[in-house]
């Protein structure tokens, strides 16, 4: 009899390293019974693909979903009104460029700009009190003016050239389409926006002078949602920075020619007379002329005049000595006279400005020779 442990049930003693016996199959191996921890079944292979192919299609769909909704919010941004006026100029798309500029306004803002910021040239310490009164006497014919300016941003959208264009005249107050291909555009620099507002600067390079500009545009946000541009905010500014450095390249492009012209003359002790009792006012001018090399014909001078009256309006005028001078050498003070034209107003403003002593330079503009050959500076690049 056994007296110290378990038996089977067939009264022989149970082997404790043996686990129970399953029915017909031998012992059972331990941890391998219901509810024992045991080896995991791999799952089945076609349920991995079906998950696997669910989630790929989720992801897919939330990424078609997040770029529609970020491009629809992009096509609502300021950004996205500005890259699409820069396609429309390059698809001369006039259709589309409408859409996301107001055309006239802008027209407006560009030649009352550039007329205040070329005025300032005009007057000493750029008068701005002359400026405005000038602005206000001839608002009217300015503001008729602007139509050419919007004709002109037209061309330029489409692809036309002016007469102007054609025969390649630099005609900075109707802002002809040479005028504009001088701006390429570089770079968004900001966008500030605030509410239905925003104020955008653009980068431009003035390639042909080697200069940066930048444009600050005013943009409103339409019902539709999205932005268009309304005026430009800095013309004056943005017109200084071109005509500087427009005048700085025409001074570069004259001085072999000016180099040119003084072998053959040279001009010193101007003086200018304006005689106020004639019935027709004249401007009487003489100078100390010295021609080398061989006689010079004519000699054209740009007179540059400080005004002395309220305004101090600095006048140049265009004058030309009919010297006839058929000799070389010191020829002594030669002279002649400008009859003054009342239709003309610089001739006016000199006749009401000009006193003897007024403060003056001047320049050689083009020198004629007798067989009809000429040296000329240039007035536009």
């Amino acid at each position: 009899m056994n007296q110290g442990g378990p038996v089977n049930p067939n009264g022989a003693p149970m082997n404790p390293n043996v686990g129970p016996m399953a029915p017909n199959e031998g012992p059972i191996q331990p941890n391998g019974g219901m509810g024992q921890p045991g080896p995991m079944m791999p799952p089945p292979q076609g349920n991995n693909k079906k998950t696997g192919l669910i989630i790929a299609i989720i992801a897919i769909v939330v990424l078609i979903v997040g770029a529609v909704g970020g491009y629809l919010y992009y096509k609502q941004t300021p950004t996205y009104s500005l890259k699409q006026v820069g396609a429309a100029i390059e698809k001369h798309d006039w259709d589309a460029f409408e859409k996301y500029v107001d055309v006239d306004q802008v027209a407006d803002d560009m030649y009352m700009g550039v007329i205040r910021g070329t005025l300032r040239y005009q007057f000493e310490d750029g008068n701005s009190k002359a400026v405005d009164a000038l602005f206000r006497e001839h608002k009217d014919e300015i503001k008729a003016d602007t139509a050419n300016v919007s004709k002109n941003i037209e061309n330029l959208v489409r692809g036309k050239k002016t007469e102007a264009d054609k025969k390649g005249k630099q005609d900075s107050f109707n802002f002809n389409t040479n005028f504009f291909e001088n701006f390429k555009y570089k770079e968004i620099k900001s966008i500030e926006k605030s509410g239905k507002h925003a104020e955008a600067t653009v980068v431009y390079n003035l390639e042909s002078f080697g200069k940066e500009v930048e444009v600050v545009f005013e943009m409103s946000k339409m019902a539709d949602g999205y932005w268009t541009i309304d005026s430009i905010a800095n013309v004056e500014e943005v017109w200084n920075t071109y005509y500087d450095a427009y005048q700085a390249k025409l001074d570069e492009v004259n001085a072999p020619i000016k180099a040119e012209i003084n072998k053959y003359v040279s001009m010193d002790r101007l003086r200018l007379f304006l005689n106020r009792t004639a019935m027709y006012p004249y401007l009487y001018y003489s100078a100390q002329i010295t021609t080398m090399e061989k006689p010079v014909k004519d000699i054209e001078i740009a007179v540059t005049i400080k005004g002395v009256g309220e305004y101090k309006r600095i006048i140049e005028k265009t004058v030309v000595f009919h010297s006839n001078i058929q000799k070389t050498g010191d020829n002594g003070p030669w002279g002649n006279s400008y009859r003054l034209n009342s239709s003309d107003e610089d001739d006016r403003l000199l006749y009401f400005d000009f006193k003897d002593n007024t403060p003056m330079d001047f320049e050689i503009r083009k020198i004629t020779f007798f067989d009809g050959s000429s040296i000329e500076l240039k007035d536009t690049l």
